[in-house]
């Protein structure tokens, strides 16, 4: 059993033993981590273009643009 799905889960789970009763401790705590994971998804797809940023100003183009669109995304 130890080296099943089932033994491998609860193995986990023991080590992961401090992050769970924190979680227990304040309900405000995300069990999920999807929404950080949907706010940096703009970035990952577009991280291929960012090897076009070469230089200093294109660079700084790029981090003013994705600031803005952040930003209104949050309004």
């Amino acid at each position: 059993m130890p080296k099943g799905k089932m033994g491998s889960a609860i193995s986990y789970t023991f080590h992961k033993e401090e992050y769970l009763r924190n979680f227990f401790k304040d309900g405000r705590c995300e069990l999920s981590n999807n929404l950080a994971e949907q706010r940096i998804k703009p970035f990952v797809i577009a991280r291929k273009n960012f090897l076009f940023s070469n230089t200093k100003k294109g660079a700084k183009a790029s981090t003013i643009y994705f600031s803005l669109i952040e930003s209104a995304k949050n309004k």
